[in-house]
C-alpha cells in the first residue's frame, strides 16, 4: 500500500473506532497479567484464556510460569516479561510504590516512562533493585545477576549501593563488581520481550488516537497510562506527551504525536499583494504523505491473533531503524 493511501486508511479506521472505545478500561493497579503463553499459574492455578480476560494479581499472589511466558503491568509504561519455569511474589501493588519478589527463573523489565517512583523495586535476598530511567532491565536468579541493556539502575545490598548504567552487568554473589557484557547477545526470552514490544505498539496508535486526552496519569505523578485495545484484545501503554522510542526500535505515542502523525498540518500558499490573480506555484495540501519509517512497529508488525494464543508469538519481528531511535542489529 502506498504511503499516503496506508496514512488516509489509519486516520479513518482511528476515527471511525472512536465510537467502540467507549468502555475503556485503565489499569489503576500494578499487577495485572496482559498477556499469557503456555501454561501460567496464578496461586496454583491455571490462568485459562476462557478465564478472566485481563487477572489483577493482588499483594501477596504468586505468579509461576511453567511451559509458558507471562506480560504483567506494573506502572503505566513498565513491563515486567517473565521467562519460562520462572516466577515470582507481588509484594505491593501500588502504581507509584510497586514491589515485587522473584523466586526462581528469569525476567526482563521494560521501562517506557519517567515516572515519580517512591518505593518500586524488585527484592531478591538482601538486593533491591530499582530502575531509574527508561530503559531494558534483566534480572536471572541461576545464576542470579542483574544486567542493563538499556537505562540506568541502582542495586543495593550488603556491599553498598551501585549504580549500574548501560552495558554493565552485576554478578549477586557477593564480589559487587560490575562488568561489560555484550548488549548484542540475547536469548529467547529476550527476543520474546521485543515481539511483545512490537504488537503493544501496533495496539498503541488505534488506542492513542481514540483516547483523547486525560489527567488520570498527570494527577497521579505518572508519565502515562494503560489502556486497552479492544480489537487486539491487549492493554497498550499511553504516554501523556511526546513519544517513547522503544530499545527494541518501536515507537509509543500519545494522543498528541499520534494526531500530528496522521493529521499532519496543512502547508499555507504564499499568498499575493496586489489581487493578480496569479498562481502560487504552491499547493495548500501536503504533496508528501508521511512514511511509515520509524514509526514503529504500528505498521511494521503483523496483528496477533490473541493475546493468549501461541501463535501470536511466533512472528518474526520487523525493527525500524534511523529516527525510530530504537536497538538495531
Amino acid at each position: 500500500m502506498k504511503p499516503a493511501r496506508l496514512a488516509v486508511g489509519l486516520a479513518v479506521l482511528c476515527s471511525l473506532a472512536a465510537a467502540a472505545f467507549g468502555q475503556q478500561v485503565i489499569s489503576a493497579r500494578a499487577g495485572l497479567i496482559n498477556h499469557t503463553l503456555g501454561r501460567v499459574l496464578l496461586n496454583g492455578v491455571a490462568v485459562e484464556a476462557g478465564g478472566a480476560r485481563f487477572p489483577q494479581m493482588k499483594p501477596g499472589d504468586v505468579l509461576a510460569t511453567e511451559e509458558g511466558r507471562a506480560e504483567v503491568l506494573l506502572d503505566p509504561g513498565t513491563f515486567l516479561r517473565v521467562g519460562e519455569g520462572s516466577s515470582f511474589r507481588l509484594v505491593s501493588a501500588s502504581l507509584t510504590n510497586w514491589q515485587l519478589e522473584p523466586e526462581a527463573g528469569s525476567f526482563v523489565l521494560e521501562v517506557a516512562s519517567q515516572p515519580r517512583r517512591e518505593g518500586a523495586a524488585i527484592r531478591w535476598r538482601d538486593f533491591r533493585f530499582t530502575p531509574l530511567k527508561r530503559g531494558v532491565y534483566r534480572i536471572d536468579l541461576n545464576p542470579p545477576s542483574v544486567r542493563v541493556f538499556d537505562g540506568e539502575a541502582l542495586v543495593e545490598g550488603g556491599a553498598g549501593t551501585l549504580r549500574l548504567s548501560k552495558g554493565r552487568r552485576l554478578a549477586l554473589d557477593g564480589a559487587w563488581a560490575a562488568v561489560r557484557f555484550n548488549r548484542e547477545e540475547d536469548d529467547a526470552l529476550d527476543r520474546w520481550s521485543g515481539r511483545r514490544a512490537a504488537y503493544l505498539a501496533q495496539a498503541n496508535l488505534e488506542a492513542a488516537v481514540t483516547s483523547g486526552w486525560r489527567s488520570r496519569g498527570l494527577e497521579m505523578g505518572l508519565g502515562g497510562y494503560w489502556l486497552l485495545n479492544p480489537y487486539l484484545g491487549m492493554m497498550t501503554y499511553i504516554p501523556l506527551s511526546g513519544a517513547y522510542n522503544s530499545f527494541y526500535g518501536y515507537r509509543f505515542y500519545s494522543y498528541q504525536s499520534a494526531m500530528e502523525l496522521l493529521y499532519p498540518p496543512q502547508p499555507r500558499a504564499p499568498s499575493f499583494p496586489m489581487g493578480g490573480g496569479g498562481y502560487s506555484g504552491a499547493p495548500n495540501y501536503p504533496t508528501n504523505a508521511p512514511t511509515p519509517a520509524g514509526t514503529s512497529g504500528t505498521i511494521a508488525a503483523g496483528s496477533p491473533a490473541s493475546t493468549s494464543a501461541a501463535g501470536a508469538d511466533s512472528a518474526p519481528i520487523s525493527r525500524q531503524s534511523g529516527e525510530a531511535g530504537g536497538r538495531t542489529r
